[in-house]
């Protein structure tokens, strides 16, 4: 029989927030836009708002992320930030 100390289980789970605030665009590619940005971390996606008829726009927005698991599981987790014309993601 395992002790408390020899299980599987990870021992030190955590509350975590992953804060991203986008701020703005930069000379995007193309005329009349309609650009919307994706953050996501691991699986979890969020989306700003749609700006119209802009190459360079400004968002300003703040999204929060929880997690609740061992911290090298959220380490081993990808930040990944895509700007495209209107939400073709969902």
């Amino acid at each position: 029989m395992l002790s408390v100390f020899e299980t599987k289980i990870p021992r030190f789970i955590f509350f975590f927030q992953v804060s991203v605030t986008v701020i703005e665009a930069r000379q995007l590619s193309g005329t009349n836009m309609d650009p919307v940005v994706m953050v996501q971390v691991g699986d979890d996606k969020k989306f700003t708002t749609q700006k119209e008829s802009t190459n360079c726009p400004y968002y300003s927005e703040v999204f929060v992320f929880d997690y609740h698991l061992p911290r090298q599981v959220l380490f081993d987790k990808m930040l990944t930030l895509s700007v495209s014309e209107k939400n073709w993601w969902l």
